[in-house]
């Protein structure tokens, strides 16, 4: 099952801030389980520096992310799991040097009934989309 959410709005380009434009989720169940693919399209409009987009989500406490890839015009980046700190420090140093970067990691405590919190940071090169 496929959905997508189109994003439309001039407030974000007016200022030239990172903003989504599409939003895709595909959950496909087999047996007991299920496997939920989410794409969001981010665009960086500012045209002189790296800027960075992030959003946050909630993943059911039963679940887990298994993968995080991002797809630019030119390359396709899969992410590479580290120890926080050492993450962290990889995505900083990427942002100072204005490269493409991204970041995922769970934010705040986990919630027995509710899951946990994950958030995604990407750093985007002026006018860069990536998927």
């Amino acid at each position: 099952m496929w959905l997508t959410l189109l994003f439309f709005g001039s407030s974000a380009i007016a200022n030239d801030s990172p903003f989504m434009y599409k939003l895709d989720v595909f959950s496909e169940v087999k047996s007991r389980y299920a496997k939920t693919t989410i794409s969001a399209e981010v665009k960086n409009a500012d045209c002189d520096e790296a800027r960075e987009y992030f959003f946050n989500m909630t993943v059911p406490k039963a679940a887990f992310v298994s993968g995080f890839v991002v797809r630019l015009v030119d390359a396709v980046i899969e992410a590479e799991v580290e120890a926080k700190e050492d993450a962290f420090d990889t995505f900083l140093e990427a942002v100072d040097n204005e490269q493409t970067a991204a970041l995922v990691e769970q934010t705040g405590e986990f919630n027995k009934w509710s899951g946990y919190e994950i958030s995604v940071s990407i750093n985007m090169k002026p006018s860069q989309k990536a998927r």
